[in-house]
């Protein structure tokens, strides 16, 4: 039996930290902060923009990803809960492929994904594809993804 993986904060001051959609006070970035008190939330000010919404890295140059991980925000709020999700990898940011997909319980424990076989790549994102309240915004605590050195 192997050790459970273990995923620290993912940060490095030279990789960009996007999403689709994001509410002033919880910017993309807030899901890499290495805090399980804040968190990236998509819009919902003024309206919301509907399903699916993505979170994504974009690296400096192409990694071999291994494995992710989603923490749902920790706030006792369960708006945003990613439980239908896929892992979408590319190297240009316009064309990109699902390398995992499936669907998450919906409470707020850690999830975490191996991916069957590791892929390069230099742009990584996180798409809710159904939120745990059939809502149309969805929100991270984390997002971290496994390197393979």
């Amino acid at each position: 039996v192997s050790a459970p993986v273990e995923f620290v904060p993912l940060r490095d001051s030279r990789w960009k930290y996007f999403a689709d959609s994001f509410e002033p006070g919880n910017e993309p970035a807030k899901a890499f902060d290495g805090k399980g008190g804040t968190f990236w939330h998509t819009a919902y000010s003024g309206g919301t923009p509907p399903q699916p919404h993505y979170l994504g890295i974009e690296f400096e140059e192409p990694l071999t990803i291994d494995g992710f991980s989603y923490l749902p925000r920790q706030d006792n709020s369960t708006n945003g809960t990613i439980t239908r999700y896929a892992l979408e990898v590319s190297d240009d940011n316009r064309n990109y492929r699902t390398v995992a997909q499936g669907e998450w319980p919906f409470d707020n424990t850690r999830k975490t994904v191996k991916l069957d076989a590791p892929v390069n790549a230099r742009f990584i994102r996180l798409k809710s594809l159904q939120e745990g309240n059939h809502n149309d915004f969805t929100s991270a605590a984390t997002f971290n993804v496994m390197i393979k050195k």
